[in-house]
Formats: structure tokens, sequence, C-alpha cells
């Protein structure tokens, strides 16, 4: 079986990161996705608002993919040398690396791996959305429909303005 991982923080999970894991689905070689979220241990910051069991709601509730997948909740361990080590031990098999991100591709095809990185038409930041919940003005627009419930149902545009005032 031959897998692919995505990880990210997904600090809300966005339209960005919805093509990522549609892309991923329309990998023939790939038998199985990973979502790994990252960050997993930390929620309610200013920077990681939202905890790994409320981002996997949002995922799990944004997917719709006919290919099997997982999510796996990751937790950071702030050493770049024995971080791909620590995503290996936290997740299934896998053998392809999706990441846009220059040091997550360097980490990895380092140790090996193959890794993709998509250009999808909806390149954007969770930082840049945060700030538009945070306003209030046209932050929907840039996510799936199973994250914007997820954020009205746990109250996440009060706890972000929280979050930001401190």
């Amino acid at each position: 079986m031959k897998r692919g991982i995505f990880i990210g923080r997904f600090q809300p999970f966005h339209l960005g990161h919805l093509d990522v894991v549609e892309e991923m689905a329309k990998a023939h070689d790939l038998d199985e996705l990973v979502i790994g979220i990252g960050t997993a241990q930390i929620g309610y910051t200013a920077y990681n608002p939202f905890t790994a069991d409320e981002r996997e709601l949002m995922i799990r509730r944004s997917m719709k993919i006919d290919k099997p997948y997982q999510i796996v909740k990751i937790n950071d361990i702030n050493d770049f040398p024995k971080w791909v080590s620590h995503v290996e031990s936290s997740c299934p098999e896998f053998h392809v690396v999706y990441s846009g991100n220059t040091i997550v591709k360097d980490l990895f095809e380092e140790k090996g791996y193959e890794v993709r990185t998509l250009k999808g038409p909806k390149k954007m930041s969770a930082t840049e959305v945060r700030q538009m919940i945070i306003n209030g003005k046209g932050w929907k627009d840039f996510l799936p429909q199973g994250t914007i419930d997820t954020i009205l149902e746990i109250n996440g545009q009060e706890r972000l303005r929280e979050l930001a005032g401190k």
C-alpha cells in the first residue's frame, strides 16, 4: 500500500488545504492519504487557536473524497534534525510527502522521501484567514463549509477575538 502524507497546523483548515487533499486523492499511485495535524498539543493561543480535536472535526466535515484517509495528530518537538523521525514514529508508513513549505521539503528530501509541491489555485494563509475572522469580514469565502460550521459551533470567532486582545 502506498500512502501520501500532508502535514499542516490547519489553523483553520481552509480551501487551499482542501485543494491539496483533493489533488492527493487524484494521484493514481496513492492508495491512502494521511493528514497530519501538526502542533497537536497546542490550542487556545493566538497563533494556534483551535485544538487538535477541533481541527480534526473541521477536516472530517470538509472532506468529500473517495480515497481512504487517516488523520493523525502530531505534537511538536521543536528539533528539526529529529522531526522527520518523530513524524515517522507518529504516523502509519508513508512514501510521498506533500508540502509547499521549504523547510519541510528539505527535511524530508534529506531522508530520501519524494516530496510533491502542488500549486493549487487557492494560495492563501491561515494567518490571514484568522485575521479576517477576527475582523468579521469575508472569512467564510476562504473556508470549506465543514470548517465554517465547526468555527460557528465552538464560537471560534469570539475565541479568536479574545486571544488577539491578550
